[in-house]
């Protein structure tokens, strides 16, 4: 057998290093000045350099060739086709082991939605004969993404809508930027799988490990009888309804495996309980791990405290329209990170009993991140899924989809690029950004599986080498010529040299990232894919969460909103301020607006909290908003939002942008009705404040500490502290409220409960591990702008 070579791409890499070699001499030979007296160009040099670059081309070359016309042309025999069939990635199922659905269908255009096809590929489409019936087989890269749903599907055994449209996915790796160069880069997608369900049938096939995708079709419906349920959706919302609450992230495995307490992470949301607080929802909680009763009872005082059995619902009291269930497969698989959908599938038990809990009920899932075990555990209750395929969820509900719906939703988002694969791509990125602009100060890197920004890291251009070079050519050229292209080549080759030696010394993590070191992060990043994005130009950036509800009619509620409460960084995100908001609260509904038709557009419904950073524009002085972030699923901030709303029996009033609460008063009920009396609230939420020490407190004994420091919630005058508990045994998380009348008041109050705390549990060893004091300071900041506010305004 002639000899291969074992590396053909090395003839492309001569290629891109001679270009590189090229540009460097082109540039040396332009800072000559030749109309010095002292200055000599020296013929003999260059024509040493390019001698050089031209044998090695041709040294290249002629190996290249060698070896390339050494190899025989012989034509393989039947076995070997049959073995390399075998070990191809392009999937391509026998026909034959499909359900006949021919007789269902006059076409199969009636089963799968029509692919759209680019005009230069219409001559190469495949055509493959089966059965009599003619299938099309296309190339992933000739395909565009098209997104087609399916009729909705009504349960034969409930009178409900399906919440979850069946869709069919084509997506193109070219228009998704998806470069991958090694095969450990496509590992994050090697557990994707294709879904072929032709009625009740269900077949399980190895995709293209590349991209996530999940192709379905199901039993069709009268368009008219499809329309009359959309339409029923007001009712479903205003009847006895029962909500399944499974609050899963169903991340990649290495995403889950590689993060610490992810039960706790799936538990945080366990205060969507208070949803009760609607006298016509019963919540089936779906917890993923053993709680105590120290927690049970918590919870179940509570509600009972909060008014939960003082509604007109006699039938059904507190503790009967809420219901806990830990799935019994937490046992078997204490260690492996699953995804609360996954344990749920595999306990038979929990399903069963939730099917008893169901029966003859109005009831619909409400999950967290979107995970294919999500549609399984739907098909065996038989309810619906309030949110949009997993396969959409996967692919918009990432940092890189999150900038697409911004930009189709006419929202400006940072200067940066979304999915990064590669080493290389990183760099040329970073080089072209950062040439294009001069004036952003610091990077971002976002990985793109992940909830709000805990795993980034960001890198300051100060520490460049030659951005003070690049200001200096800035300023020479001035902003018109700066963009053109001979200007900014030559920057952009004198940073490609900076940038590998740049990353590797001044990147800094985020203090809550789950990884160690720079290299660490770079592997899941590329990995992963992830975006590269610039910090807002300015030192005063507030960051804003909005929470909404994209309900099955089209219709669009907005449910919270407030300004970031953050940690060590930006990034690290751990709680907010309700109401409080530093956009313009018509301006915050028209983002929102937007935000939600471009995603009805993409197929997304259900529950979606957007993430906007506001500041003021140096050049222009005017506010600018950017949008960062985008979650599809139910929310932290909306289930800790919920149980704001249960203590207080207020509510958010998206017209005035206030968090009314009642006024208790003595006056009939008629009165009290006449002259609507509502007061106004303040709350700092805190959703993730973390203290290693906490785990020598029993979760009775801490709350008893509070109670006698005052720290406690006075129901008579609807403010206080209130606090969420997530777990019996490791106790080092919590959740805090604090709710007060004016917005001073609430950051004092919330500030000073973490002092108190932090110095009862304070211990005599040191090294715990705290951001309590750090939320602290973040906070006492927040007061001297509040306060320098005050005075100039008396002034």
């Amino acid at each position: 057998m002639a000899d291969i070579p074992k590396h053909p791409d090395k003839f492309e890499d001569v290629l891109v290093q001679v270009q590189h070699d090229l540009s460097q001499l082109k540039y040396n030979i332009e800072k000559i000045n030749v109309g010095e007296k002292t200055a000599t160009l020296d013929i003999k040099v260059l024509d040493n350099a390019i001698s050089k670059t031209q044998s090695s081309i041709r040294r290249h070359a002629e190996d290249y060739l060698k070896s390339v016309n050494k190899q025989q042309l012989v034509l393989p025999t039947i076995v070997d086709i049959e073995k390399q069939t075998l070990k191809t990635y392009k999937w391509k199922p026998s026909l034959e082991s499909l359900p006949d659905v021919y007789s269902k269908r006059k076409t199969f255009g009636a089963v799968f939605p029509e692919r759209k096809v680019k005009p230069e590929a219409a001559e190469r489409l495949a055509v493959t004969k089966a059965k009599g019936k003619c299938v099309q087989y296309l190339p992933e890269v000739e395909l565009e993404p098209v997104i087609k749903p399916s009729l909705l599907r009504m349960s034969a055994q409930h009178n409900i809508m399906s919440l979850q449209p069946r869709l069919e996915l084509h997506f193109s790796k070219k228009e998704l930027d998806f470069k991958p160069h090694k095969e450990s880069e496509c590992q994050a997608h090697s557990e994707s799988r294709v879904g072929i369900k032709v009625g009740e049938s269900e077949h399980l096939l190895t995709s293209l490990p590349s991209l996530p995708t999940q192709i379905t079709a199901s039993d069709s419906m009268d368009q008219m009888e499809t329309q009359r349920l959309a339409e029923n959706w007001k009712h479903i919302r205003s009847s006895k309804r029962t909500i399944i609450h499974i609050p899963s992230l169903g991340f990649s495995q290495s995403w889950r495996l590689s993060t610490r307490k992810y039960d706790i992470l799936q538990n945080i949301q366990i205060t969507r309980l208070c949803d009760i607080r609607d006298e016509n929802v019963e919540v089936i909680y779906i917890c993923p791990m053993r709680l105590g009763e120290d927690i049970l009872q918590y919870y179940d005082n509570f509600l009972r405290r909060n008014g939960a059995d003082s509604s007109t619902n006699q039938d059904l009291p507190c503790n009967k329209r809420f219901l806990i269930l830990t799935p019994e497969a937490v046992d078997h698989f204490p260690t492996r990170n699953m995804c609360l959908s996954t344990l749920l599938k595999y306990s038979p038990c929990t399903l069963k009993q939730i099917k008893r809990q169901i029966q003859g009920k109005q009831a619909y899932i409400v999950g967290g991140v979107g995970h294919e075990d999500d549609l399984e555990v739907a098909d065996e209750l038989r309810v619906p899924i309030l949110g949009p395929e997993p396969a959409v969820s996967q692919l918009y509900g990432t940092k890189s989809g999150g900038r697409r719906i911004f930009s189709e939703a006419g929202l400006e988002v940072p200067p940066g690029k979304g999915n990064v694969f590669s080493l290389n791509q990183l760099y040329e990125t970073l080089a072209e950004l950062i040439a294009q602009n001069i004036h952003i100060q610091r990077w971002l890197f976002k990985i793109n599986v992940q909830r709000g920004g805990c795993d980034a890291a960001y890198c300051d251009v100060c520490h460049l080498p030659c951005y003070s070079w690049a200001l200096r050519r800035y300023q020479h050229f001035g902003p018109d010529l700066w963009h053109s292209e001979w200007v900014q080549e030559t920057v952009m080759m004198k940073y490609l040299e900076e940038i590998p030696e740049w990353l590797i010394f001044y990147t800094i993590l985020a203090k809550s990232s789950r990884f160690q070191s720079w290299s660490e992060f770079l592997k899941i990043f590329l990995r992963q894919g992830g975006v590269v994005e610039a910090y807002p130009p300015s030192e005063n950036v507030t960051y804003v969460t909005v929470d909404m509800l994209l309900e099955p009619n089209g219709e669009v509620t907005i449910l919270s909103w407030g300004d970031q409460l953050h940690g060590y960084c930006h990034l690290d995100i751990v709680g907010s301020i309700i109401p409080k908001t530093s956009v313009h609260i018509e301006t915050l509904h028209s983002i929102c607006m937007c935000v939600a038709h471009a995603c009805k557009q993409n197929y997304i419904m259900g529950y979606v909290s957007v993430g906007l950073a506001t500041f003021v524009d140096h050049n222009t002085m005017k506010q600018k908003i950017w949008g960062i972030d985008l979650d599809i699923g139910f929310s932290d901030h909306l289930a800790m939002t919920q149980m704001l709303l249960m203590a207080t029996g207020g509510t958010l009033n998206w017209r005035t942008g206030c968090f009314e609460v009642p006024v208790k008063e003595k006056c009939s009920g008629q009165e009290a009705e006449a002259k609507r009396l509502v007061d106004s609230r303040y709350a700092v939420v805190g959703i993730r404040l973390f203290h290693s020490n906490l785990s020598m407190l029993y979760h009775s004994i801490f709350l008893n500490i509070c109670k006698s420091k005052c720290i406690d919630f006075n129901k008579k005058e609807n403010q206080g502290t209130v606090f969420a508990l997530y777990d019996s045994d490791d106790r080092c998380t919590i959740g805090m409220i604090a709710v007060s009348e004016d917005l001073q008041g609430a950051l004092v109050t919330f500030a000073q409960n973490l002092s108190v705390i932090h110095q009862e549990i304070l211990s005599s060893k040191k090294g715990e591990e705290t951001n309590f004091e750090v939320v602290i300071t973040n906070i006492e900041d927040m007061l001297e702008v509040i306060i320098q506010n005050k005075n100039q305004l008396e002034d």
